[in-house]
C-alpha cells in the first residue's frame, strides 16, 4: 500500500509540474549563519559551558531538490548541515547538526516571497575537549522535528534566473531525554 501511495504521489507531482512555467525539477544550494539555542545538555556539557571560548564560527549549508508543481507551489527534499565551532587554545566544543528536511513552499503572489514548512529528521554530533575532560565525541538521538522558513527569491518572475534568494528559517529538533534544540538561520541561496 505504501508503494502504491508513493507512486501516485510522484505521478501527481510530475503531472502538475507540466502546468508550471519553470523546469519540473530544480536544485537549490545555500550558505548562511545562525544562532543555536540548545536544550538540556548532559551534565558534562553544562560544566563545560562555564569555560569561556574566545573564537566562535556558526555556519549553515544546505542543498535541496525542488519539484515545481505550479508557479505558486514547490515540494522540496534535501540535506542541511548546521555547524557550531567554539574554541580557545586547546579547549573546544563543536556541534554538527545534520538534518534531512522534506517539505512544501508556497508563493502567495507577493513577488518572490515564499513561506515553507518541512518535516525534519536529524541528529547532533558533539565533539569537545577541556582541561578537566579528555577529548570526547558523542551523538544525540535521532529526532523528528519541523522547519519553518520565510524567503524572498529575486529570480522568481524575473528574466534574470541567476539572481539569489535570501531567507531565514527556524528548525525545532527533539534530541532525546526531553531536550530540544532550536536553530535560527539566515541564509543566501541560488536556484539551478
Amino acid at each position: 500500500m505504501k508503494k502504491f501511495f508513493f507512486v501516485c504521489l510522484f505521478y501527481t507531482i510530475f503531472q502538475f509540474s507540466f502546468f508550471a512555467n519553470e523546469k519540473p525539477v530544480s536544485f537549490t544550494v545555500g550558505l548562511g549563519s545562525g544562532i543555536p539555542f540548545y536544550g538540556k545538555m548532559e551534565e558534562e556539557f553544562q560544566e563545560f559551558d562555564s569555560i569561556s571560548t574566545q573564537n566562535k564560527i556558526v555556519l549553515d549549508s544546505f542543498a535541496n531538490i525542488n519539484f515545481n508543481v505550479i508557479n505558486q507551489a514547490r515540494f522540496f527534499a534535501g540535506i542541511e548541515l548546521f555547524t557550531d565551532f567554539a574554541w580557545k587554545n586547546d579547549v573546544y566544543k563543536n556541534f554538527l547538526h545534520l538534518c534531512f528536511p522534506v517539505g512544501f513552499r508556497f508563493y502567495p503572489n507577493l513577488g518572490g516571497l515564499n513561506l515553507g514548512i518541512a518535516y525534519a529528521l536529524g541528529f547532533r554530533a558533539n565533539f569537545y575537549r577541556a582541561d578537566s575532560y579528555p577529548k570526547r565525541n558523542t551523538a544525540s538521538s535521532w529526532g523528528n522535528g519541523f522547519k519553518f522558513l520565510c524567503e524572498y527569491d529575486f529570480a522568481y518572475d524575473s528574466v534574470h534566473k541567476w539572481l539569489p534568494a535570501i531567507g531565514c528559517s527556524w528548525t525545532f529538533m527533539p534530541r532525546g531525554s526531553f531536550s530540544y534544540d532550536n536553530l535560527l538561520c539566515f541564509y543566501i541561496s541560488e536556484n539551478f
